[in-house]
């Protein structure tokens, strides 16, 4: 039962960790189309 609790926890860790970079790209990637917003509105194709 250790065994799996360890593999839960490290699971849920790198959970986090993807969310956390997913969130930071969206966030940039909203930055980066208001700033390059003179281009039009295709820039959210990426």
């Amino acid at each position: 039962m250790k065994k799996y609790q360890k593999r839960l926890n490290f699971a849920a860790a790198v959970l986090g960790v993807t969310l956390l970079i997913l969130e930071n790209a969206n966030a940039l990637i909203d930055l980066l189309s208001k700033v390059v917003n003179y281009n039009g509105p295709h820039v959210r194709e990426l």
